[in-house]
């Protein structure tokens, strides 16, 4: 009887294995999109589909309740861009003032990673904090951050903070206007500044009296200037 039993399970056993074999070399499964997988990759591909939908969903849900706790009339500032337009400036030149002047404009909006801004999110899951202590008070005041409107933001004050800038970079007839972009509740603003012509240095002169030390101690810095002629004129090298 043992050795029959044994048998038995011998049998079973190249059963399962040629079964096996058979499924790995003639029993794959297709997809509509034209390519194939094994059961283990196709339980994969649908895990991640499931996850990128669901991530989806919450950054589509997340990004509507920003905005639900604003006070009445108020809209959420997302933030600024700014693009140079001007035909004389090159492609190097816009990559670098637009960085350079679009970190110079206030206020910063809400703090987001991948669009969500969860800070905002954290500060709009507590309604009321009764004391300046507790989780409630940590979650809202440390981890969260109070939204930033658009009631807060100075578009003319910006608008003169690029002027000032280009014209310390040598572009005395600088202008800078904006444009107002609003939807669902939410306004971003697009900076549109026009540098001009930049201005040069034509010479350099030391008009001082030599007579007297302080005089003559900075004309003997002349050599080490580092103003020269025909560079771009900037406020820092003087």
């Amino acid at each position: 009887k043992r050795s029959a039993r044994q048998e038995k399970q011998q049998r079973k056993r190249r059963k399962m294995r040629s079964k096996t074999k058979h499924t790995n070399h003639r029993g794959v499964k297709y997809f509509s999109v034209g390519v194939y997988c094994n059961p283990p990759l196709q339980r994969n591909i649908l895990n991640l589909r499931v996850l990128g939908m669901v991530l989806f969903l919450t950054s589509f849900t997340l990004s509507c309740s920003v905005t639900k706790n604003l006070p009445p009339h108020e809209q959420l500032y997302t933030g600024a861009k700014v693009k140079i337009e001007d035909e004389n400036t090159s492609t190097n030149e816009e990559k670098a003032f637009e960085g350079e002047l679009q970190a110079l404009v206030r206020p910063k909006p809400n703090t987001s990673i991948l669009g969500i801004r969860y800070k905002l999110m954290f500060y709009n899951m507590i309604d009321t904090v009764e004391k300046k202590k507790g989780l409630k008070y940590f979650i809202k005041y440390k981890l969260g951050e109070p939204p930033v409107v658009f009631s807060q933001v100075s578009i003319e004050a910006n608008n003169d903070i690029i002027r000032n800038r280009l014209e310390n970079r040598g572009y005395f007839k600088a202008r800078s206007k904006a444009d107002i972009k609003e939807s669902n509740r939410k306004v971003k603003i697009i900076y549109r500044p026009v540098p001009g012509p930049q201005y040069h240095i034509r010479h350099v002169e030391f008009v001082l009296d030599s007579t007297y030390a302080l005089g003559s101690a900075v004309s003997g810095t002349k050599p080490e200037t580092f103003l020269k002629p025909n560079d771009p004129f900037d406020l820092d090298v003087v």
